[in-house]
């Protein structure tokens, strides 16, 4: 459930660091079906990375939307 949230905020933002950050993260689950990549601390690691990345994306467009406003 965690990694469709981070992939829905991801496509949500729709920047391309947000999208790139999305798409190695389906890449990933594919790859989990085969081998348990995302037990594996690497994996671990991007998940923690991709979700800081798409929560700080998500305030600097709140910001950058509230400050044109």
């Amino acid at each position: 459930i965690l990694l469709i949230k981070i992939i829905a905020d991801g496509l949500n933002i729709n920047s391309a660091s947000s999208l790139g950050l999305a798409a190695g993260l389906i890449i990933i689950a594919a790859v989990n079906i085969f081998s348990p990549y995302v037990n594996h601390p690497l994996g671990i690691g991007y998940l923690m990375l991709v979700a800081l990345m798409m929560e700080n994306l998500k305030l600097l467009r709140k910001f950058q939307t509230s400050c044109i406003l």
